[in-house]
């Protein structure tokens, strides 16, 4: 393990771990939102009921919204490409799920095969809500409880 991906787990406090639909809606996502830092704010995908394999490391909001922000292309999985070089190719679209879920992206009205970025405010106060609570998780903890809630493949 590089030292700097070792830095961010060491650093890292799991706020909450969610569930959601893929874009295909073929499998069930599992994932994890950390902080770092007391506001820096990161995913992480946990586990997949399908079979398509996907990064577990954990991705900077800011490095999405930079992506996102890019001119010039409709807002896609594609944009999100950069996060996963050289890895696996469902992790954009598995992110980009897991975006629309936590209401920072949503299905654009005039292309169902694009997104629009929505206002961040609610998630980020929400993020600041569970930042001040002490409902945080250990990595440990948070590992041994997203097995037992990860539904099975059929």
């Amino acid at each position: 393990m590089s030292t700097e991906k070792k830095a961010v787990l060491d650093d890292m406090r799991i706020l909450k771990t969610g569930v959601c639909q893929s874009l295909s809606g073929r499998s069930t996502l599992t994932y994890d939102i950390g902080v770092k830092n007391g506001n820096d704010v990161y995913f992480r995908l946990v586990a997949n009921s399908g079979t398509g394999i996907f990064n577990k490391d954990w991705v900077a909001l800011a490095e999405i919204e930079t992506l996102l922000a890019a001119e010039g292309k409709p807002i896609t999985s594609g944009r999100l490409k950069g996060l996963a070089v050289g890895k696996s190719s469902n992790t954009p679209g598995f992110i980009f799920a897991v975006l629309v879920n936590e209401g920072l992206v949503a299905v654009s009205k005039d292309n169902l095969r694009h997104f629009e970025r929505l206002d961040s405010s609610g998630f980020l106060a929400g993020i600041k809500k569970l930042v001040e609570s002490d409902g945080s998780q250990s990595l440990a903890v948070a590992a041994k409880e997203t097995k037992a809630k990860t539904p099975k493949a059929k």
